[in-house]
């Protein structure tokens, strides 16, 4: 399971890459650009940590208000699905430190990933 969320993360990075070269040399408009709602889908699956790494390093996408509103929205929906995860497990087989510690970074990452998105959708023309 953590190869896949690793993988669906790397590839989310070289999708936003690939976007954002297209979209810097689109002036001549023979290469077609990545649609947003595959974007989504990418960081739906598990790969928004990796999203929201390559819109910081491409600074791609952060100035689209209504992209990033939905961008929050997926983040929010993982945090619940999260929590909702842990929750089951804790109550059917109990969690160890390790599983917790684990829990805790999860969410503190998804938290920062939110946070930022909100400021930057505040601050987004």
């Amino acid at each position: 399971m953590g190869v896949c969320i690793g993988a669906v993360n790397v590839l989310a990075i070289l999708v936003y890459g690939y976007d954002k070269c297209v979209a810097v040399s689109e002036r001549n408009g023979s290469i077609s650009r990545v649609p947003e709602k595959v974007l989504h889908s990418i960081e739906l699956v598990g790969g928004s940590l990796g999203a929201w790494v390559a819109q910081k390093a491409f600074n791609h996408k952060i100035r689209k208000r209504s992209f990033m509103g939905q961008f929050f929205v997926i983040v929010l929906l993982q945090l619940i699905c999260l929590a909702l995860i842990c929750v089951c497990i804790a109550l059917t087989k109990g969690l160890d430190h390790v599983g917790w510690i684990l829990f805790v970074v999860a969410w503190i990452v998804l938290l920062i990933i939110g946070v930022d998105t909100i400021r930057l959708w505040r601050n987004s023309h």
